[in-house]
């Protein structure tokens, strides 16, 4: 049995839609008029309709969810109705529901457009904005700092690992690896090129606003972050310094690490993966001649003309390669044939410097 008990929705009175009387949803079971021996889904999908017609038709549930966009708390605050029952129509109707992934995508949107229409800019906070004056102004007087993470009594606790230690049973650095490595499985392939894809590009349009590019190309930030492990080191790079060199625990980790993201191959699989390497360049090389012949002379990934860089030496970083829109490691950590990974459709070309930064990334 089910129970659904809409007596006032949205100041609206909800009533049967075979004899029209007002009533829950359990009335229509036994209702008189009820000769048509419908299923309880059915049944409830009909009173829903009937009452809520702006909202629950197909039609009007595709345009709302799919093409409005509306969230769930959204439609509920618009109509009134609880989550469960927006996804029992949802899938009643066979509508495909948005991932983690596409509902933050999705409310983000919303939110910076938002953001943009009142401050002026994406992010409340931004640099410039009304709040985030008044945010920093406020700490100021409080703590004489620009932002609390400057306060020291701050920096102590939330670097504290005893804290994290008690609550947790790990350490802050083990503590968000956990967290990252259970939201990046959570995520089908699709989900996590679109959320490479906003990561980048964020990280992008800061770097272009603060420092007009990447900031390790940027002199004075390389001149301080050599000055500051020059301090602290006694070198211009930690892995330059004897700490690093003869710590056994740091190298494994960082190899565990390599390993665990797919950038490297596990020694006892390393000889299986030089034969499955070899059979996919043996197998690219026989459609290079076909991929060079209808190529345009764009990069793949920035669209930037590179025909005439062949002239250059081909240890250039602008020089063209072909890669492997779905890399030859992801392949065989996945087990996919190397005849997929060397399909024409799975290669494309582009600057050695593009193909060597991008790894194992798999991009559409």
């Amino acid at each position: 049995m089910f129970y659904l008990i809409y007596i006032i929705n949205n100041n609206k009175t909800m009533k049967c839609p075979l004899c029209d009387k007002k009533g829950t949803q359990n009335h229509l079971r036994y209702c008189k008029e009820n000769i048509s021996n419908l299923s309880m889904n059915e049944m409830k999908k009909l009173y829903l309709v009937y009452n809520q017609p702006e909202l629950f038709t197909y039609d009007n549930l595709v345009d709302i969810y799919i093409n409005q966009k509306l969230s769930l708390p959204e439609i509920k605050e618009k109509y009134g109705v609880s989550y469960k029952t927006t996804l029992f129509m949802l899938d009643f109707y066979k509508i495909k529901t948005r991932s983690k992934s596409e509902a933050f995508l999705n409310s983000n949107d919303k939110r910076e457009n938002t953001n943009i229409k009142k401050y002026g800019a994406k992010n409340v906070l931004t640099k410039g904005t009304i709040k985030y004056d008044k945010k920093v102004k406020t700490i100021k007087e409080k703590y004489g700092v620009d932002n609390v993470f400057q306060i020291p009594e701050v920096i102590e606790k939330i670097n504290d690992d005893n804290y994290y230690l008690n609550k947790y049973g790990l350490t802050l650095s083990n503590l968000k690896s956990r967290n990252g490595l259970k939201f990046w499985k959570s995520l089908s392939d699709d989900d996590r090129i679109k959320f490479l894809d906003l990561c980048n590009t964020s990280r992008n349009k800061t770097f272009f606003e603060n420092y007009g590019q990447h900031p390790r190309k940027d002199k004075i930030v390389n001149d301080k972050i050599i000055k500051t492990n020059m301090e602290k080191y006694g070198k211009e790079f930690y892995f330059q310094t004897n700490d690093f060199i003869n710590n056994d625990e740091i190298k494994q980790k960082v190899l565990d690490t390599k390993i665990s993201k797919g950038y490297i191959v596990e020694d006892f699989n390393l000889e299986p993966f030089i034969v499955y390497k070899r059979n996919c360049r043996r197998l690219t090389n026989k459609v290079k001649k076909e991929l060079y012949d209808n190529w345009n002379g764009y990069d793949y990934y920035d669209n930037e003309y590179i025909k005439n860089n062949t002239t250059l030496d081909n240890t250039n970083r602008l020089y063209p390669t072909i890669d492997h829109k779905i890399s030859i490691l992801h392949g065989f950590i996945n087990g996919i044939d190397e005849s997929v990974i060397s399909n024409i459709d799975n290669l494309c070309i582009t600057k050695r410097c593009i193909n060597s930064s991008k790894g194992s990334k798999i991009i559409n």
